[in-house]
């Protein structure tokens, strides 16, 4: 696997795919807000007590931003705001990262590049999803993250690992975020890591 996804490249779609997105943020600001997303919000206020109905990983970002908006005065809507943006850049980034790497992995020309990327830039569902304030978005990208690792370790009959010092912690940190952001992310996790561990035995 001599190609390799580059960072310039990744860094540029994100960029695209972060500033297509603005003008949903603008209408939707501070994001787009569901009936989960109150109910995690009022226990990231302290209206009431955690509950892992919605897990409580996801309350306690939000209350991340909402204690950083208190404690610099810039109020509750900026800090849900600052929680939207940093999931819009989370979100472009393994967006962005999954179509370069679609182009490394099947050699796809550059031509292919618009066309992979206009789904994730141009679409309002893809926009709405990347500001939607829940934990379904950053669950998905963990998805894609651990899907990406597999299809690694597979196709390079585990030798990639040995030569990409991102691989483990790649792997790890989306598996935390499996586990954490949904209730049966433990399950989803525990199969990525018997497939890793029944193809390493093969």
């Amino acid at each position: 696997m001599k190609s390799v996804v580059s960072c310039y490249r990744v860094l540029s779609l994100t960029l695209i795919i972060f500033i297509a997105w603005i003008p949903y943020l603008i209408t939707y600001w501070p994001g787009f807000i569901f009936p989960d997303s109150t109910s995690s919000i009022g226990q990231a206020l302290g209206f009431y007590g955690y509950t892992n109905h919605h897990p409580v990983a996801y309350t306690l970002l939000l209350q991340f931003w909402l204690n950083f908006a208190s404690t610099v005065g810039i109020g509750n809507t900026i800090g849900i705001g600052l929680s939207s943006i940093a999931q819009m850049i989370v979100m472009a980034a393994v967006f962005a990262y999954m179509i370069d790497w679609m182009i490394v992995r099947f050699n796809l020309g550059r031509n292919w590049y618009p066309v992979l990327l206009a789904p994730y830039a141009l679409t309002a569902y893809a926009a709405t999803y990347g500001i939607a304030l829940w934990k379904d978005p950053l669950f998905s990208a963990a998805i894609i993250v651990q899907t990406i690792c597999i299809a690694d370790y597979v196709w390079s009959e585990g030798d990639f690992i040995s030569h990409c010092s991102l691989w483990y912690p790649a792997f790890i940190l989306s598996g935390i975020i499996l586990v954490l952001f949904r209730n049966n992310g433990f399950f989803v996790f525990a199969v990525s890591v018997a497939a890793i561990t029944i193809l390493g035995i093969h």
